[in-house]
């Protein structure tokens, strides 16, 4: 084969993979939301969730997955509901697009669920588009809704690469100046899987090697798609962690960006860290234990898809 040829081969082969690869890193991030409230018309941001579906009497309907304790935030605040942020949405300004108001009950039903074992931080939240989110339903008109396939679910292997999806407080903080959300995506490695004897509360979580932080609880953890396995799974949903903070300058290439009038450096806080997660497994199961007790006839008033 003509030398040229062949490496012109290798060179679109390449491209054509990083293209694919970062076709699903977008495919992932499509699942994502923000959760928070709004105060003096401004978004506040307080975790990340998950959006799937679950089936009422066959009737497919939204819902999104998150840590039990994001909801729980909202409920011990005395919160009338919160709202929601696709991450198509990080384009729009958040003084432009607050995102979707979620009461906590609509006609005395409850819009969300944990799960019965209190161990287990998870929660479910009922995902229903408002009437008046007209940025929303425009968006929805013109593009399909994503909802995570609960099929996609794996059980981790120890080792095994890891990306963390979610809205980080520190990343958070540095663009709300801007009115903007970033939802931004973190390697990890899966450090720690318990031994299925221990039988304990323990046993519902898993460790990752990976720098998850305030605004990322709720967030979901995907397998890294490589270039030899790009199957899209889901590991778990981000429960918490610990981390260290590194103040460093903001740099694009060699530059160091900063503040034109005081020539002041823009400075960044980096993580490093250990996040531990809810197996994959247990949305699932969460999902099923949902579908098998609400009120089908109560709910479907809700929903008009």
């Amino acid at each position: 084969m003509n030398k040229k040829l062949f490496i012109s081969l290798l060179l679109l082969l390449a491209s054509n993979a990083i293209f694919s690869q970062r076709n699903i890193y977008e495919y992932y991030k499509s699942f994502v939301v923000q959760i928070g409230i709004v105060k003096d018309n401004k978004f506040i941001e307080d975790g990340t969730g998950l959006v799937t579906y679950m089936k009422l009497d066959s009737v497919e309907v939204h819902c999104i997955i998150t840590a039990g304790h994001v909801i729980d935030d909202f409920v011990n605040s005395n919160q009338k509901g919160f709202y929601v942020r696709p991450s198509w949405a990080d384009s729009l300004k958040t003084s432009e697009y607050l995102g979707t108001f979620i009461p906590l009950k609509v006609n005395g039903l409850t819009m969300f669920f944990k799960p019965e074992d209190h161990s287990v931080d998870l929660g479910c939240i009922l995902y229903a588009i408002d009437t008046s989110d007209h940025v929303a339903r425009s968006y929805y008109a013109k593009n399909k809704a994503k909802e995570f396939p609960l099929n996609g679910i794996q059980n981790p292997l120890l080792g095994q690469k890891v990306v963390v999806f979610g809205y980080p407080l520190h990343v958070e903080n540095q663009f709300a100046k801007y009115n903007y959300s970033v939802c931004t995506v973190k390697p990890g490695i899966v450090g720690w899987v318990p031994n299925s004897d221990l039988n304990s509360e323990i046993d519902n979580y898993i460790l990752i090697e990976s720098n998850a932080t305030h605004g990322n609880s709720g967030g979901p953890v995907f397998t890294d798609p490589d270039l030899d396995n790009q199957a899209q799974q889901l590991v778990g949903i981000v429960h918490g962690g610990y981390d260290d903070d590194t103040m460093l300058p903001l740099k694009i290439g060699n530059k160091i960006m900063g503040d034109t009038v005081s020539k002041k450096p823009y400075y960044v806080v980096t993580k490093s860290g250990v996040t531990t997660i809810v197996k994959a497994k247990l949305v699932r199961s969460f999902i099923s234990e949902i579908e098998g007790k609400i009120q089908i006839i109560g709910y479907r008033k809700l929903f008009n898809w």
